[in-house]
Formats: structure tokens, C-alpha cells, sequence
């Protein structure tokens, strides 16, 4: 692992959007850096930041998470506060680099997920709502475990263990494809692409549908639409799981991560620049305990500090530099 030395705060969760990313330390306060033409960046300022700046108005934070251009972030007191630009309070009007704000009739939630122009939250009592741009998002199911959210669908797992999906076209339930409603039980954490989900499997193996052009589904890569469920070769003992676009990184219990799908922006952190590629181990980084995904970036939370690699046009590495990185370099923290 490459990068220089810093005075690191104590992270406790990274999330990524499309081309910015955003820290969450023990203190709750969110650090954030990349892309920031959307405000999606929080530091009142429209200029992207190739270093973490500090959100502004935003404190006392249990969780954060990101969209293409936008970030929000769930209090101790069961509240979210979103910024940046989209349609972000669920009142359908479109709002531009709006500064924290507070999401009206929204309370007691406890798990918050974002991607692409959609947020999604559940409640203590297992309800979710969803609101953006996408269609199809008043169909969110009850008694929900936990979320996944990408650009074109949200699916969740329900009581039961049981996935169902929900969105446009093909990831609508009342579609003809079995996309929305996977034949797949015993599923312990679900995560989601542009047009693909992979869930962790009870026995800690991953298995993945949908589109696969770009290997996404860690097989090898095909034009095909795959309705069922397949194992992806070679990864198991998954702890957790992350996906975004069109890659997947799944955490193993040994604290390596194991990463497949589109590596053209060296999201894969190889050291290398590739088509998509199947299941294979970060062979830099250890130490592992959270991973996140971008469009075509990633960053992990390791024992030795916060890492990110691939694309980095907006600074989203956070290492102070704009140059893309092939292989994971440490977050550079003031």
C-alpha cells in the first residue's frame, strides 16, 4: 500500500458515490471529498476537493450514505439530513446544491442507503420509503431486514431471508422476469449494480444475477440478461459485501477483500487496467473491516487508516492528487 502519513480521525464508516466519497468518524462528524459541482460535498462551496473537508451543520451522525450527486446522513436521533442536488426530501421538486437540510415526515430510522438519484430508509418497525427520481419506488415491501440501493432498482431482505427487488422495468415485481423476486432464501446481506444484485448466501458465498456484460456477475462476461441466481466462483467466507456500476468487492473473514467485474478505471485495484475480470484478492491491502464502492472507485476501512483507487478526474481518492490510482493509496486527512 502506497501513500504518505497523516493524522487520521477514527473512521467508522466510508461510503462512496458516483465520483465523491465521505468518511464517518467516531466523533460524528463527515468528512467528505471528490466531486462537489452538485454541493454533494457539503462545505458550502462548489469546488471539488482531492483532500476530506469537513460537511458543515452536520454532527452527532450514526450513519452516512451516497448518491450520484448527493450525500445524506443519519443522526443518533433517528432523523436524516441530505445535501447537494436531486430531488432529495421526497417532495418531488428538484432541488440544486442545497446546504444540510433536514428530510420532512421521515423519523425513527435505522438504516439509510443511497445510489445513483435514489435514497431509501427503514424504520425501527421494518417499513421502507424511498423517494428520487427513478420510478417504481412506491412499491417498497414491509417488514424489511435491510436495503440495497443502485441507480435503477432498491432490493431488500425481507423476513425469511427472502430478496425482493423493486424499480423499472424488469426489476418491477409485477414483471414477468424473475428479477424482483430471485428463487434465493437463506440470504444474509444483499448489495446492488446499475443492473445487477448479488446477495452473501447464509453459508458465507455470494451469488449474483442480472446483466453481465461486464463480468459483474463474476463469471465471465456475457451480453446475456441472467434471471437465476449463480455462485460466483472462487469467493467464500464473506463477512461483507459491496457493489456499485459494474464491480463487486466482498470482504473475506481472513480481512483480505475479493473483487470482480468492470476494471477499466483500475476499480479492482490490481495495478492494472482491464476488461471485465473475475473474483480475484486485493493483493495490497489487509486488514480489511468495511468496503465501499463508486462508479469506478472503491475504498476500504483498514486497520492502518482509510484507502481508496481507481478513478480520480474529481479528487475522489482523496490523496490529494487527480491522478487515477491502480492500486489502493491512503486517504490524506488535515
Amino acid at each position: 500500500m502506497s501513500g504518505g502519513s497523516s493524522a487520521q480521525p477514527s473512521v467508522t464508516q466510508i461510503a462512496c458515490g458516483d465520483f465523491h466519497s465521505c468518511a464517518l468518524s467516531s466523533d460524528g462528524t463527515v468528512r467528505c471529498w471528490g466531486r462537489n459541482k452538485s454541493g454533494e460535498l457539503g462545505d458550502g462551496t462548489d469546488t471539488d476537493r482531492s483532500t476530506p473537508t469537513r460537511v458543515v451543520g452536520v454532527s452527532n451522525v450514526s450513519e452516512i450514505a451516497l448518491g450520484a450527486n448527493f450525500s445524506c446522513a443519519r443522526g443518533n436521533d433517528g432523523a436524516v439530513t441530505c445535501w447537494g442536488s436531486g430531488r432529495l426530501f421526497g417532495d418531488g421538486k428538484l432541488v440544486s446544491r442545497v446546504a444540510p437540510t433536514k428530510v420532512p415526515n421521515l423519523s425513527n430510522v435505522v438504516e439509510l442507503r443511497a445510489g445513483g438519484y435514489i435514497t431509501c430508509a427503514r424504520d425501527g418497525g421494518g417499513a421502507a420509503k424511498c423517494w428520487g427520481l427513478d420510478a417504481g419506488l412506491g412499491q417498497a415491501p414491509l417488514r424489511v431486514k435491510s436495503l440495497a440501493v443502485s441507480a435503477a432498482h432498491a432490493c431488500a431482505r425481507l423476513e425469511g431471508d427472502r430478496v425482493q427487488c423493486w424499480g423499472e422495468g424488469v426489476w418491477s415485481p409485477t414483471a414477468s422476469s424473475t428479477y424482483a423476486k430471485p428463487s434465493i432464501d437463506g440470504v444474509s446481506q444483499i448489495a446492488t449494480g446499475d443492473s445487477f444484485a448479488c446477495v452473501v448466501t447464509a453459508i458465507g458465498t455470494v451469488a449474483c444475477w442480472g446483466r453481465n456484460d461486464e463480468n459483474g456477475l463474476g463469471t465471465q462476461a456475457d451480453d446475456d440478461n441472467h434471471l437465476a441466481p449463480s455462485l460466483v466462483p472462487n469467493v467464500a467466507s464473506v463477512t461483507a459485501l459491496s457493489s456499485s456500476e459494474a464491480h463487486s468487492c466482498a470482504l473475506v473473514a481472513s480481512g483480505k477483500l475479493v473483487c470482480w467485474g468492470s476494471n477499466s478505471e483500475g476499480e479492482l485495484a490490481r495495478g492494472t487496467q482491464s476488461t471485465g475480470e473475475s473474483a480475484g484478492e486485493v493483493p495490497s491491502l489487509a486488514g480489511v473491516t468495511q468496503v465501499a464502492m463508486g462508479a469506478d472507485h472503491a475504498c476500504a476501512i483498514t486497520k492502518s487508516g482509510v484507502y481508496c483507487w481507481g478513478a480520480n478526474r474529481s479528487g475522489q481518492i482523496g490523496d490529494g492528487t487527480t491522478e487515477r490510482r491502480l492500486s489502493p493509496v491512503k486517504v490524506v486527512f488535515r
